[in-house]
């Protein structure tokens, strides 16, 4: 059934609640699995895009500036700082969890970022707060981003 109405006013909105049963298959291409492969030897690296400047964490393999295609990459040391933070009460099914602290890190020296758990305190936490990557122990890693968590950066 598609939604008829045409929305005029922001303070009359209806919605409807439901699920969506959906499968799907992620794969991380050809950047993404260099990403991951890196993250599990314990590394954080970002590509080059030499006519633009632009240094891609996550990286690309094509600059979205200049087109051009992405060969270069460099590692980072995991320093960045919190642009945005949340506190997840939920599971990625929607079921109750822990509360836990999710932040977006912009990395020092690179043109992006990610979000990962970050292990502080959440009254402790601020947007420009230094963080630095932490890896779980080599034996537990995967290959993927829960390998990961961010620490506060003791200056």
């Amino acid at each position: 059934m598609a939604i008829k109405e045409k929305i005029t006013q922001t303070t009359h909105l209806s919605y409807y609640e439901g699920k969506i049963p959906i499968s799907y298959r992620y794969t991380y291409g050809l950047a993404g699995e260099l990403f991951f492969r890196k993250l599990k030897e314990g590394k954080l690296i970002a590509s080059v895009a030499q006519q633009s400047g632009v240094i891609y964490c996550p990286p690309r393999i094509f600059c979205e500036d200049s087109f051009e295609e992405i060969t270069d990459y460099v590692e980072l040391d995991g320093a960045g700082v919190v642009e945005s933070f949340t506190i997840s009460c939920e599971d990625m099914h929607g079921d109750e969890q822990e509360p836990t602290l999710i932040a977006f890190v912009r990395f020092d020296g690179a043109d992006g970022g990610f979000a990962a758990p970050l292990r502080a305190e959440a009254s402790a936490v601020y947007i420009g707060m230094e963080v630095k990557l932490a890896f779980a122990p080599k034996a537990q890693r995967k290959g993927s981003i829960t390998d990961v968590y961010f620490v506060p950066l003791a200056r």
